[in-house]
């Protein structure tokens, strides 16, 4: 079974997008899961500033399937994974 976030099956219209390359103008294809992107024009490397990996916070197959993570996701990750359910209520 794939991991639903990844599974394209699961994507709205908004996973899939377009950016204009900040070196020439041209228009560069990315998808949600994109960490970056080459412009097939100038041959420059773009950040996809949408690209979330917040399911990785609490999936316990996140390094296996994206590697290592940031400190501050594996900090929410122990976060969610020891808080007391009855404190989250309000």
């Amino acid at each position: 079974m794939k991991c639903p976030g990844q599974d394209t099956r699961y994507w709205n219209p908004e996973a899939i997008f377009e950016l204009k390359c900040p070196g020439c103008d041209s228009t560069v294809e990315f998808f949600k899961d994109d960490i970056w992107r080459t412009c097939k024009k100038c041959g420059r490397k773009i950040h996809n500033p949408r690209v979330d990996f917040g399911c990785a916070a609490h999936c316990p197959y996140a390094k296996e399937c994206i590697g290592s993570l940031p400190k501050e996701l594996w900090d929410k990750r122990q976060e969610s994974v020891t808080k007391d359910p009855k404190e989250a209520e309000p």
